[in-house]
Formats: structure tokens, sequence, C-alpha cells
């Protein structure tokens, strides 16, 4: 310091060593006059803010900590879901039966017993009439010429058959009654017409003929071999 201060006071050595002296206005001094204030204290001066920012550390790293130990405590003691509880298996529900697509052979006519249809069992000719066949279970089915295809043609049709299905459900004194199930044409006998087949003798009286109404035909004669040519068609 090549200027003295102008005020007595402590100063930095002027010498440019470490620490301070005393400037009384006229010279320096290592010691203060007796009526002096003392040599004040040399403090290092602190970094402003330093203080909070080592604060703001401190709290960080403790919430950090919390954090983790929450954390690891709660995965520790992590309950894990209960399993759903298995359902009891349903029992099988048992195959439902299925209807035949194959029909079944027509069931004897109630009431109808076998030597009562014994008679009338067999085919039966009818000349230009057609046909007429019966079975044991009652069944039967007349075959006949279908004029109504071709109305000009003679009496033997056009070449086209026309059929009529029957069930016979009851014998009486000879009579057997019953009712047409199928037709192929309707003109000729109709689904759930009557039908009778009357038994009688040939003229001759030693065969069987049968005096048939289904439909249309009404008491025409069939005949079979033991009545050849007692048929008014035959």
């Amino acid at each position: 310091m090549t200027t003295p201060p102008s005020a007595p006071d402590w100063y930095p050595d002027p010498s440019g060593k470490p620490g301070m002296m005393y400037w009384d206005g006229q010279q320096w001094h290592t010691a203060p006059p007796a009526d002096q204030p003392p040599r004040p204290t040399p403090t290092t001066p602190r970094r402003p803010g330093r203080p909070a920012l080592i604060a703001a550390l401190v709290v960080a790293l403790v919430v950090l900590a919390g954090v983790i130990g929450v954390t690891g405590f709660l995965l520790q003691h992590r309950h894990p879901s209960p399993a759903p509880a298995a359902q009891p298996a349903q029992p099988a529900q048992p195959a439902q039966p299925t209807s035949s697509a194959v029909s079944s052979a027509p069931a004897p006519a109630p009431g109808v017993g076998a030597q009562e249809l014994a008679p009338f069992l067999g085919e039966w000719g009818g000349g230009h009439s057609g046909r007429i066949e019966i079975h044991p279970d009652g069944s039967g089915r007349w075959r006949y010429p279908d004029v109504s295809t071709c109305p000009d043609a003679p009496l033997a049709g056009c070449g086209v058959i026309g059929t009529a299905d029957f069930t016979l459900t009851s014998v009486t004194d000879g009579t057997a009654k019953g009712r047409v199930t199928a037709s192929s044409n309707p003109v000729y006998a109709s689904v759930g017409g009557p039908v009778t087949i009357v038994q009688g003798k040939s003229w001759q009286g030693t065969g069987v003929v049968l005096k048939v109404s289904i439909g249309r035909m009404r008491g025409w004669n069939f005949c079979n071999d033991t009545s050849p040519h007692n048929c008014a068609e035959s």
C-alpha cells in the first residue's frame, strides 16, 4: 500500500503479508494503542445460497429414501390375487334322439286280424278298371289308366298309370272298409275318401270276386285266379 489511509483503523498488512495492521493516522502498528478498538477477527466470506441448496438436497435424499423404503415394503408384503375358483364341469347333456328319415312300413290296421283279411289278400284284376293289390297289414294300392290326361284316348288310356293307396281298418261280414291315404289324381280318388270292398262269389259259385268302391269307382268287380272271366271289364 503506497498511500497511507487517512483514518485510523485496521487494514491489511501494507507489506502484503497475511494478517491485519493498525494505522493510527501516522504509522502502522501490529497492536493497537490502548485507546483503539481490538483487531477484528478475520472471517471467511460464505457463498450466498449454499445452505439453502444443501438443505434442498438433504430433503430430496430423505424423500427418495422414503419412497424406496415404502416401495420395497409393498413389494415384499404384496399378496397375490386369489386365483378364480374352478367351476365344476357341467354334466354332458344326453344326445337327443333324431328322427329317422326312412319311412317305416305301415303298421297293421287296428282291429283287423290276418284271418279276416285273408279272403282279400293278393292281386285282383278289373280289366280296364286297373288292378288292386292288398297286403297282410291291411295296406293296398289301386292302379288304373288315367284317361284324364288324354280324354280322346280309348278306355285303355294313354300310357299314364294313376295310383291310389289305401288302408283297410275293419272287416265285418265279408265287407272291408278303410280310407285313401295317398292319390296321384284327386279327380279319381281324394285322400281321406272312403274305401269299401265287398267279398262275393263268382257267377259259377266256385270263385271269389271283390266289388270295389274307391273314389269315382263304384262297385266295380275285381277277380283273381279263382274267378276268371267273371269281371265285366275282363
